[in-house]
């Protein structure tokens, strides 16, 4: 009996430590069903070198797709609402994800001590819905994961994140 209540609260902990919740801000009256058209835009620090060009288009792909899938029909010249997705990186704030610190010893027998330790970056991802106007009408966040050299999503991955962006939306 205690080992299957240690295993369930086992079971909890790493669930909750796997999900990853979005951060959510909107404007009041804002309904996504209000709309009948919408477009995509990348923003420009998206484009940087060391997101995989692959990464950014499986993205506009994957969100125009779900959103005709809710109803919508796309007009990249006069949507009614615009998409525009973000993805940043955070290079003043790498992780020592893996790092440990360890002590060798030198040709002389003294000790030497140096830190090993994994220089990763943090990526976050934003869709924001502006209104003609260029207002925002509705904005999610969230981090999507740490890299070494270049963030590289599968197709998988970018699927995942665009429906848990689109379950948070149509949610209210």
């Amino acid at each position: 009996m205690l080992k299957n209540f240690f295993k369930i609260i086992l079971s909890l902990i790493v669930l909750s430590s796997c999900s990853t919740m979005i951060s959510t801000e909107k404007v009041y009256d804002f309904n996504l069903a209000d709309y009948e058209s919408f477009s995509v835009e990348m923003s420009q620090s998206s484009e940087e070198v060391r997101v995989s060009p692959f990464t950014i288009a499986n993205l506009n792909k994957e969100l125009e797709e779900e959103v005709q899938n809710l109803g919508l029909v796309l007009d990249n010249e006069e949507g009614a609402i615009k998409f525009k997705v973000s993805i940043s990186l955070d290079e003043d704030n790498r992780g020592g994800v893996y790092g440990y610190r360890s002590r060798a010893y030198g040709r002389w027998g003294g000790p030497i001590w140096y830190e090993d330790y994994d220089d990763y970056d943090r990526a976050f991802l934003r869709v924001t819905i502006l209104d003609t106007e260029g207002l925002p009408l509705w904005t999610g966040f969230r981090p999507v994961r740490y890299f070494d050299r270049e963030l590289r999503l599968d197709e998988e991955e970018v699927s995942s994140l665009v429906k848990s962006f689109l379950v948070q939306l149509t949610q209210y």
